[in-house]
């Protein structure tokens, strides 16, 4: 039991060669050929031209994009909506260029740096 499906190709529905395809011996001179009508310098100067319009274009958007959400997001902070985390990030740059600060009564806050180089001259001083 075998199904067979009939085949896509008809070929009594294709037409015949078109007149640019039958050649006669009496011909006075041969037809041009298709790929003779371009070209090539001009093609590849269109093509490249194009590329290098739409890379240029990409980039000037980009920049404008990254002009535009820094201008943006500069005047949201500057006009008070995040007045509130401005000052609480002032006041810990404040906090941390004064040295330290106390967290709670029993734990106090500094830069690392700081400590670093609180504890290094203390054991400096103790291996003297």
């Amino acid at each position: 039991m075998t199904h067979r499906h009939p085949d896509a190709h008809t070929p009594e529905l294709h037409e015949g060669p078109d007149a640019w395809h039958r050649h006669t011996a009496n011909e006075d001179r041969p037809q041009q050929a298709h790929g003779e009508i371009g070209n090539p310098r001009l093609v590849m100067a269109v093509g490249l031209g194009s590329f290098f319009m739409v890379a240029v274009t990409c980039v000037i958007v980009y920049g404008y994009y990254i002009w535009y959400t820094s201008k943006e997001l500069n005047a949201f902070e500057q006009n008070g909506l995040e007045a509130p985390t401005l000052k609480m990030k002032a006041d810990i740059v404040a906090t941390l260029e004064r040295g330290y600060t106390w967290v709670d009564h029993n734990n106090l806050q500094l830069p690392l740096e700081t400590g670093v180089q609180k504890v290094v001259s203390e054991y400096a001083g103790r291996a003297e």
